[in-house]
């Protein structure tokens, strides 16, 4: 646990399983949480791969022991059931706005191959600088996960929240506890039926209508069919998260724009506050239907900006929270502001050297690239034989049709501090999942890494992919201390299978993709890593 807990700053303890902490050289927050056992590395990897603004993202996983360490973001904010602590918060139509949009959060899951398996009121979160937002939080890390996770289950756990938080009647109530059990039974029997995200939000629609007319929502909302009550709500994100880009060159950022409510979005206008983040072509006016997005793209110019960080922002004018088209006439519209990160490369980052923190996270101030002439101008003290992996399973059994996960070890085998800074892979059916971040790996320690594996790219057969780390440790030169980087590559061996039958030991086919030097470590029993100079 401490060698875990060791790799961040700021460790808070919230109990004897999870600790809040920041991640180093970033000011990023996090969760981490422990769990039993290592049977989770695969439902894990997958989670890194999940990206939707109903998700709290994960970052990444690692070993320790028998225990299996997950790292999400923090969400600043209270859960669903202390949320609901308070009877009168309680109507079945507040209950349905904080969950009905967690069904676009378990579709998207769902259509990439991953279920949550723990829809529980803990794993709803509401962040306090959004409160209306609702976000759902540990895939991948969810405990006491007794059966395999299906989207059924998934679908009957949200169902069973509804039926935990409907509002109680008083005792000599007895008209509305028989409503109570008649939206019960409903929501029972949809909890047993529902076999799709569609299916499940017609139903709970017409539930909530049901609660509507029997007394069960919020006091002060008219009622009457068809009318709406959440009126419209725009949810702006960004991407990329942070715009990177040389001194004089250019980029694009796109803003994306989701209505949530169950009323149309106008949006009147969007506008930047700089010059340099422009819309190719004049804004007019757009409305977006219930449940529906669209995207602008906006062109960044660098052609004037130094090397540095900046952090442009971008208005936007709609009729957010409102259940007219436009606001009442003497009043403004209501105004959303996003902010829009952008880096501008500095030449000395491109040569290795580190810049001052900026509030970025340190992987997105790194470079894309090392030119290998700038590594040579420096000195290297020390050893710096780098690492070595080993991959599980080896080969890595995908079904024909099918996408799999392959594990690999990483270790440090030098003496020093080593960091790993980017991974790249070829050919394009493997891949990392999610976004990845540099971290550090003490000597003699292991890190491991979720890769996933497009078998629906693949025939069956024996395959070959080459991963590319790029890995640094800190060294003192004539002009002071100053990171040194080098290129390792290994092999990853994939089997595709038509059936487990087929998945026996044997050669694999010659790949192209030959490393520059293999060493076997006998004593670790791991794969050699290929060891690129740049002295």
């Amino acid at each position: 646990m401490d060698r875990v807990l060791a790799q961040f700053e700021d460790v808070v303890a919230l109990s004897g399983s999870a600790w809040k902490a920041r991640e180093a050289g970033s000011s990023r927050q996090v969760l981490i949480k422990r769990l039993p056992g290592s049977e989770g590395k695969t439902r894990a990897t997958q989670a890194l791969a999940l990206r939707h603004p109903r998700i709290v993202p994960t970052r990444r996983w690692m070993l320790d022991g028998d225990a299996l360490y997950i790292v999400r973001d923090w969400v600043p904010g209270i859960n669903l059931r202390q949320t609901l602590s308070q009877q009168a918060l309680r109507a079945f139509d507040r209950l349905h706005a904080r969950l009905s949009p967690l069904l676009d959060a378990l579709d998207c899951a769902h259509t990439a191959g991953i279920s949550h398996g723990g829809v529980t009121p803990e794993n709803v979160l509401s962040d306090a600088r959004f409160p209306e937002q609702v976000l759902l939080s540990d895939f991948g890390a969810s405990k006491g996960v007794s059966e395999q996770p299906t989207p059924q289950r998934d679908f009957y756990d949200l169902c069973g929240l509804y039926k935990e938080f409907l509002p109680t009647r008083p005792d000599d109530d007895e008209a509305g506890a028989a409503a109570r059990l008649r939206l019960l039974r409903n929501l029972s029997e949809t909890q047993q039926t529902a076999e799709s995200a569609e299916e499940l939000r017609y139903k709970l629609d017409a539930i909530a209508r049901m609660a509507d007319l029997l007394g069960f929502s919020a006091q002060g909302l008219e009622e009457g069919a068809g009318r709406s009550r959440l009126g419209a709500k725009l949810l702006c994100t960004v991407s990329p998260p942070t715009a990177t880009l040389s001194p004089g060159g250019g980029t694009f950022v796109t803003l994306e724009m989701d209505n949530e409510g169950d009323a149309p979005l106008r949006i009147e206008s969007v506008t930047s506050d700089v010059v340099w983040l422009n819309l190719p072509n004049r804004f007019a006016p757009v409305t977006l239907e219930a449940g529906t997005g669209g995207d602008l793209i906006w062109t960044l110019s660098g052609a004037r900006l130094e090397p540095g960080t900046y952090n442009a922002a971008l208005t936007v004018q709609s009729n957010d929270g409102l259940l007219t088209s436009s606001p009442t006439p003497g009043t403004d519209w209501p105004v959303q502001t996003v902010s829009v990160p952008v880096l501008v490369r500095d030449s000395r980052v491109e040569a290795g050297e580190e810049t001052e923190s900026s509030g970025i996270p340190l992987a997105e101030q790194l470079p894309s690239t090392f030119p290998a002439q700038n590594a040579r101008t420096l000195e290297l003290t020390g050893d710096h034989s780098g690492i070595a992996c080993v991959q599980e399973p080896d080969p890595g059994l995908v079904r024909y049709g099918q996408n799999g996960v392959v594990h690999l070890g990483i270790r440090n085998i030098g003496p020093e501090r080593l960091r790993l800074d980017k991974v790249s892979a070829r050919p394009a059916w493997l891949t990392y999942p999610g976004e990845f971040r540099a971290f550090w790996i003490k000597p003699g320690e292991t890190q491991f890494l979720g890769f996933s594996v497009a078998g629906t790219a693949l025939t069956g057969g024996d395959y070959k992919a080459e991963l590319t780390f790029t890995t640094s440790i800190m060294a003192e030169t004539m002009v002071g201390s100053k990171p040194i980087y080098r290129d390792m590559t290994c092999e990853v061996r994939v089997r595709v299978v038509r059936g487990m039958s087929d998945a026996l030991p044997g050669g694999l086919a010659k790949s192209g993709c030959a490393p520059l030097l293999l060493a076997v470590v006998s004593s670790l029993g791991l794969i050699g890593w290929t060891l690129s100079r740049y002295l």
